[in-house]
């Protein structure tokens, strides 16, 4: 695995690249210390990247279009100090797959780091305790079964393999449920789990 840091804190790169290796002891680690030295490093090819919202050349979500600009087939996880629920739900919707609050405790920041480098999505508690209201959403029991999958952070063959169905089931009950919340992505669906009572 690819993995680009782009952070303009250097102790903190430092410890985020040390629990990076304890995860991910394969996983090439390249630093970036703001958005122009992310920036030169478009073309090669990174699995996941994760980006500090506020560079030293670079703010909020200013970053996170550049970055995604120049990086369209990574995933890019969001670390940043604001855990405005706003922020965060403008993060996912520019295209972020997770984000990560650096004031979190080390064990959530573990976790998460690890939820979001199995290719999971990873979303503060308190955006999804106040995603959306409950209200009625119809979805059939075995979507359902999909859906708590799917928030648990789970790929599509392991829910296939969770669920004793194939990957094109999978597929195609993620695709009506994607429409039924009128979302347009797995992470999207995270975020408005609570419009199914569903949470993390």
């Amino acid at each position: 695995m690819q993995v680009l840091l782009v952070d303009g804190h250097p102790l903190f790169r430092v410890g985020l690249r040390v629990t990076l290796s304890q995860l991910l002891p394969k996983a090439a680690v390249i630093e970036a210390a703001d958005g122009r030295s992310a920036m030169v490093l478009a073309g090669q090819h990174f699995d996941l990247i994760f980006l500090d919202l506020y560079l030293p050349d670079l703010h909020g979500l200013a970053s996170l279009d550049a970055v995604h600009a120049c990086f369209p087939k990574s995933a890019i996880a969001v670390l940043a100090d604001d855990e405005n629920p706003e922020t965060i739900k403008a993060c996912i919707q520019h295209g972020a797959v997770g984000y990560i609050p650096k004031s979190a405790k080390p064990e959530i920041t573990q976790a998460a780091l690890q939820i979001v480098a199995s290719n999971g999505i990873y979303l503060p508690v308190q955006v999804l305790a106040c995603a959306l209201p409950s209200c009625s959403v119809s979805l059939s029991s075995r979507q359902m079964d999909v859906y708590r999958c799917l928030i648990r952070g789970m790929s599509n063959k392991l829910i296939a393999r969770e669920l004793s169905i194939s990957e094109g089931t999978v597929k195609s009950h993620l695709s009506a449920t994607f429409q039924a919340l009128q979302v347009r992505n797995r992470t999207e669906a995270v975020l408005v789990s609570g419009k199914v009572g569903l949470r993390l």
